[in-house]
């Protein structure tokens, strides 16, 4: 399998080669990587892609082969990456009269990640074949047998706090939160405890010449620490102990003591009582290990049924906390309507006046060739984004009123505000789930509330965690509904359950300048457009 694989890959790489050396390679020699990759994306040239990957495929493969350890195969994967990217980003990249830079930097960072992929997958693999070792024979494999002759002895060298944890745990099968509440912590603490504690017990083991992780140690003591006893054991060794000390020696003494006077008659018949005495205890101890063996195979059986049992409990719990929840909130949500969608209007009112005086104060001209900046600093987040909401808005307003963002974005990329790519679009991320996309014109296109939030609040109704229900109830109702198609971005249109995916839905109007996406019908992502002179 191994030999067809590799020959696979090699005729791959040939006929790549032979293909884009040869397609155009005639005629071509005196144009720029710039003309070349502008005929591209005018004309869908595909002569002039294949010149551009004819010049520079052997400087792609030869940074990416350095930098994978000679492993050709994925020198040539990484290769094949980088002009499908190239590809992909010939638009922004048109003004470039040279491309041999873009490219070297782009095979470095290819091959750096198609590196850390490799290390993570041989890395998994490895830990997976570790863990199937441990687990392949829990009850007589080497590895148990090693560790089942010191483990006691290292156990005893830990200290009593840890030695308790390690045995609730993995020699009496408890449940995090139980060994906390025993302790008095908390279920998260008593887990942190219980993995310093191994990590003690696998250096001590280390030393004794057994060797492991701290995951494939507690996959080990789970699985051989502790064997259930059987059941009858406590009563059979008490009634053993009984028989055989109190009794017995009380007997052994009275008949020492009168032995000397007994008669032969005497001594027979008590001989005889004795021998059906050690009779009855035999026969009762055999009962018992019978009925041993059988409480213990019942067991067995019934583990998996338990296990299940308290997997089913749990999840009845969970849905049942969620169900409470959602009633509760629902019935918040109910109480007062009419009283929030009053508040919704004063707000909304509120927001037009600030426009309108703010409107009314700039200077007729536009802000356009102004010596004074168009947008002011100061001000909470909501102010700002209102401040920002107008069109013209440059990048410089945007860094003056919210101040240097944490990094610049494009796509996968990330950029110095020095190293931003001409004539691109980009970017602004700042904390909080705020950004701000900025065209290649230099002025913003929208302002964005996106991720984990909390961002900011369109028009004091709409944030991020909002339902479909509250940005219908302030939008107004779509001109038309599209239900489980693929989304197509048409303005006034609800797209919900997007090809299918329940509560993934897409809300834009054109007329208030917004536009969201939903999960769960809840707004994960709420932009704010604006209009035709930041397209």
């Amino acid at each position: 399998m191994p030999g067809l694989q590799a020959a696979w890959h090699n005729t791959r790489r040939e006929f790549f080669c032979a293909f884009f050396r040869g397609a155009g390679a005639i005629g071509w020699d005196m144009t720029s990587d710039g003309e070349l990759l502008r005929r591209y994306t005018e004309s869908d040239s595909e002569d002039a892609f294949a010149e551009l990957v004819r010049r520079h495929l052997d400087l792609v493969y030869s940074t990416a082969l350095r930098q994978v350890n000679g492993d050709a195969h994925l020198a040539q994967d990484v290769a094949q990456l980088v002009f499908t990217d190239l590809a992909r980003k010939a638009g922004d990249l048109i003004a470039r009269k040279a491309l041999a830079g873009w490219l070297y930097t782009g095979a470095h960072y290819g091959a750096a990640k198609a590196v850390r992929a490799e290390r993570r997958r041989h890395s998994r693999e490895q830990e997976a074949h570790a863990m199937q070792g441990l687990l392949g024979d829990s009850g007589s494999g080497p590895d148990w047998e090693a560790l089942r002759s010191v483990l006691d002895s290292a156990m005893h060298e830990l200290d009593e706090g840890d030695r308790e944890v390690i045995v609730l745990r993995f020699f009496q099968n408890r449940p995090h939160a139980d060994i906390g509440e025993q302790l008095g912590l908390s279920g998260n603490t008593a887990r942190m405890r219980i993995e310093r504690a191994l990590e003690k017990l696998q250096l001590l083991l280390k030393r004794r010449g057994v060797t492991t992780t701290a995951a494939g140690l507690s996959v080990v003591l789970g699985a051989n620490a502790v064997h259930a006893a059987p059941v009858g054991l406590a009563a059979a060794i008490s009634t053993a102990a009984i028989i055989g000390g109190t009794s017995f020696a009380a007997t052994a003494t009275v008949t020492a003591a009168k032995a000397i006077a007994m008669t032969t008659l005497q001594k027979t018949i008590i001989g005889a009582t004795f021998a059906a005495v050690v009779g009855t205890g035999i026969y009762e101890a055999r009962q018992a290990a019978n009925a041993r063996a059988q409480a213990a195979a019942l067991h067995e059986q019934q583990i998996p049924l338990t296990n299940q049992i308290q997997q089913l409990q749990r999840e009845r719990d969970e849905a049942t906390n969620r169900l409470a929840l959602l009633v509760e909130e629902n019935a918040r949500l109910r109480r007062n309507p009419d009283e929030l969608l009053k508040l919704r209007g004063q707000v909304g009112a509120l927001r037009n006046q600030l426009q309108a005086a703010t409107a009314a104060a700039r200077p007729a001209g536009g802000a356009t060739g102004s010596a004074e900046p168009v947008v002011e600093a100061g001000g909470d987040i909501e102010a700002k984004i209102v401040q920002l909401s107008r069109n013209g808005t440059t990048v410089n307003d945007v860094i003056r009123v919210l101040g240097e963002p944490k990094e610049y974005l494009w796509g996968n990329n990330t950029f110095k505000k020095d190293e931003l790519p001409n004539a691109s679009n980009y970017i602004l991320a700042y904390p909080d789930g705020v950004a701000v996309w900025v065209g290649r014109d230099g002025l913003v296109r929208e302002l964005r509330s996106e991720g984990e939030g909390p961002g900011f609040t369109w028009q004091g109704a709409l944030r991020l965690g909002s339902s479909l229900d509250e940005a219908l109830a302030v939008l107004g109702p779509p001109a038309k509904t599209v239900v489980g198609k693929p989304l197509a971005f048409e303005d006034g249109v609800l797209y919900r359950d997007i090809e299918e995916r329940s509560g993934h839905c897409y809300y834009a109007r054109s007329d208030k300048n917004v536009r969201m996406f939903f999960m769960g019908n809840k707004v994960t992502a709420l932009y704010i457009t604006l209009g035709k002179g930041n397209s």
